[in-house]
């Protein structure tokens, strides 16, 4: 074979295999990425959770606060739960017998929980 069809055909063949690598190897990452901010959004409402379980346990009047940041996630206190969503995922809390105000929070926001009565918690964003 010529030289010059060699290198041609072989150049070819590696432009192939690269964009092959890349189409299947994107979406992996993304995904990974995506999986990961999710993960960290978890964390996130684990944050709230134990705020939520701390003040549960002090008298009635207490209050506490923490610095959240949810990224393009939503946390949700509604009734006895606490659910986290981001693209279509979800993670869900159920605090039992203790109740919340329903309240919407998105990204960076400081969080405070105050203790109404026994089983009551009201959020508030500051």
């Amino acid at each position: 074979m010529q030289p010059v069809v060699s290198a041609v055909l072989v150049m070819a063949f590696s432009i192939a295999i690269v964009g092959m690598v890349v189409s299947f190897g994107l979406p992996l990452v993304e995904e990974k990425t995506q999986q990961m901010k999710f993960e960290s959004g978890c964390g996130e409402t684990d944050k709230l959770a134990y705020l939520a379980l701390d003040v549960s346990d002090d008298p009635i009047g207490s209050s506490k606060a923490v610095r959240v940041d949810l990224g393009r996630g939503q946390a949700r206190f509604s009734e006895n739960l606490l659910i986290y969503r981001l693209d279509g995922f979800e993670y869900t809390l159920n605090f039992g017998e203790t109740k919340f105000n329903t309240i919407e929070i998105t990204g960076k926001k400081q969080v405070q929980i105050t203790k109404t009565s026994g089983r009551e918690l009201h959020v508030n964003i500051e």
